[in-house]
């Protein structure tokens, strides 16, 4: 039987030599809806579906007991205490649900990050993100974009360590939008980020090298950066859902020793969680120190970590003189304190001191 070739298969070349040449463009805005329908669903969120729950089936219980107390018993004291339990768990249950809800989450989140939205042009390729929001001009790596999410109806990439901090690039967004190619870029880009040595090949910061290509008058930086960055206020929400769940086993029979054992539990939960929300919140300064490089003019400012990379008109940042150094802090709220030393030759100093000073004033 001879062999005879099917015209309709499709053929997948390999996913290394496929994804080499596999672009998926994006040309559009991001709204509320974009954002609110690529939200995670995270653990704060399932301990809140677990209160909703049980506040739910509590609610529903001292209801019951409520209006039956009413109508039999006629201690006033008694008849408050169980109308004000009622109303407590009626509120906890209407802010639990609330804060489930995903619009209320997204114009939660918004409100805080108006800069998640906006604008949103560039591409996905082997060599990581380009993304342009009219301002700046971003550059997400491989080993950055490790953490994307794929989905059916969209791509969701983490801008830092906060989780709410994401750009929702939707399959609207995209001239054509394919979530196998994008898995093939995802595999390809943990490819390229699998050691260091094969971070330093061409094809990894290609982006970065059209993205930052400096101008021949560019002032150029090499070293370690230390950035201090304000940490973000905690939400308040998540101790006040940690709070009530400790409320939910007082309504429970405590002569069962479960209750008492899922008491201690999340007192010991609870404790632990706030004191490190509230260390954050009081220690409100963190500092990193990035391996970074880049440039500076007089108009422009472009800053290179290795994994994420911004090129930005220099109105965008405010800069200060220090003693051994600049601090440069944006419009966003990073700061990157420029040592002297470390950075630029000696003689080079005064002219990225009058660049960038005089471009902030």
């Amino acid at each position: 039987m001879s062999n005879s070739i099917n015209p309709y298969q499709v053929t997948h070349p390999s996913d290394s030599t496929s994804a080499v040449d596999l672009r998926l463009v994006f040309d559009g805005a991001i709204g509320e809806d974009d954002y609110r329908g690529l939200l995670p669903r995270n653990w704060e969120w399932w301990l809140c579906m677990v209160l909703v729950v049980l506040l739910a089936i509590c609610l529903a219980l001292f209801t019951s007991v409520t209006v039956v107390t009413v109508l039999f018993v006629r201690d006033p004291l008694v008849v408050m205490t169980l109308i004000g339990c009622c109303a407590a768990m009626a509120v906890a249950f209407w802010l639990a649900v609330r804060f489930v809800n995903p619009k209320v989450r997204a114009r939660r989140v918004l409100k805080r990050n108006p800069d998640l939205l906006g604008t949103a042009r560039g591409e996905l390729n082997s060599s990581g993100l380009r993304f342009e929001d009219g301002v700046h001009q971003y550059w997400f790596g491989p080993a950055h974009m490790l953490g994307a999410t794929i989905t059916a109806s969209g791509i969701r990439v983490g801008v830092d360590p906060n989780r709410d901090r994401y750009l929702a690039l939707t399959d609207r967004l995209f001239e054509a939008y394919d979530p196998e190619a994008a898995h093939r870029l995802h595999h390809h880009w943990a490819v390229l980020s699998a050691t260091p040595e094969a971070r330093q090949r061409p094809g990894y910061r290609a982006l970065w090298d059209q993205i930052g290509a400096a101008p021949a008058e560019a002032i150029h930086f090499r070293g370690g950066v230390a950035v201090m960055g304000e940490e973000r206020q905690q939400r308040l929400a998540a101790n006040v859902i940690i709070a009530l769940l400790l409320l939910v086993p007082s309504y429970l029979n405590f002569s069962e020793p479960w209750t008492l054992w899922a008491t201690g539990i999340l007192v010991v939960y609870a404790l632990a969680m706030n004191s490190k929300r509230w260390r954050s919140f009081v220690e409100r300064q963190s500092q990193q120190v990035w391996n970074c490089d880049g440039w500076v003019t007089s108009n422009e400012v472009a800053i290179n970590n290795g994994e994420t990379g911004v090129r930005m008109p220099a109105k965008q940042i405010e800069v200060s003189q220090l003693d051994d150094g600049l601090m440069v802090t944006t419009k966003g709220g990073a700061a990157y304190d420029l040592a002297r030393d470390p950075l630029l030759e000696p003689e080079q100093w005064p002219r990225l001191c009058s660049s960038v000073l005089g471009s902030s004033e």
